[in-house]
């Protein structure tokens, strides 16, 4: 990561600080700010168990990179 880092012909971070420390290692770096609204996500208060899980509605996993 930190060769492709260093040999990009942009390199896109979300955050201004993000930005200060990358540019060390590629000058053409840039903020893309993420855009997805904190407000459309409300967690809910739900501590299932295996026990408790429905067969029918499986865990879901989320993934993020």
């Amino acid at each position: 990561m930190l060769r492709a880092t260093c040999e990009a012909d942009l390199v896109s971070v979300t955050t201004p600080a993000l930005k200060s420390y990358v540019q060390q290692l590629n000058p053409t770096t840039c903020v893309l700010p993420n855009y997805l609204d904190d407000l459309l996500w409300q967690p809910k208060n739900v501590i299932a168990s295996e026990a408790t899980q429905s067969p029918a509605r499986p865990k879901v996993i989320i993934g993020y990179m």
